[in-house]
C-alpha cells in the first residue's frame, strides 16, 4: 500500500472550483479591505460630527449663560 499525498487524493491538479475560489478570494480581498477602511472612516466621521454638534450646542448654551439677562 502506497502512502498518497493530499494533492494526489483530489487528482493531479486542483479542481476548477479551487481555482475559482482562490481567484475570487484574491479579487475580493482589496474590496473587503476597502469596505472595512471606508466603514471605519464613516464611523469616525459620524462620531466626529456628533462630538462637533455636542460641543456646538454646549458652546451656544455657555454663550447664553454669559449674556446678561
Amino acid at each position: 500500500m502506497k502512502i498518497r499525498k493530499a494533492s494526489d487524493l483530489s487528482g493531479t491538479q486542483p479542481s476548477f472550483l479551487d481555482h475559482c475560489g482562490t481567484i475570487l478570494l484574491i479579487c475580493m480581498s482589496p474590496l473587503l479591505l476597502c469596505i472595512s477602511i471606508h466603514g471605519r472612516i464613516c464611523l469616525g466621521n459620524r462620531i466626529h460630527t456628533i462630538l462637533l454638534y455636542k460641543t456646538r450646542v454646549w458652546r451656544s448654551f455657555l454663550d447664553r449663560l454669559d449674556q446678561p439677562l
